[in-house]
């Protein structure tokens, strides 16, 4: 049998939702900020890019509140 269609008959192939697309878009992301956020130093934290009013500090901790709020049960 052809190697290609043994495959394809092992697997099912299916579309994916928006939701699991972004769920695997999200935790992506979330594995990527992970891992630099283990390699920032003190000085990295009030670095700008450009003209931006937001240092690299804020934003994380931005990202951090965000996180927070949306993790907390809606009432």
């Amino acid at each position: 049998m052809n190697y290609w269609k043994k495959i394809v008959q092992k697997q099912s192939y299916k579309m994916k939702t928006k939701t699991q697309l972004f769920l695997e878009l999200w935790q992506e992301a979330r594995t990527r900020f992970t891992n630099q956020i283990q390699n920032i130093t003190e000085q990295d934290l009030l670095k700008k890019l450009g003209t931006s009013p937001n240092s690299v500090g804020f934003l994380i901790r931005h990202i951090g509140d965000v996180e927070l709020l949306f993790d907390a049960p809606l009432i």
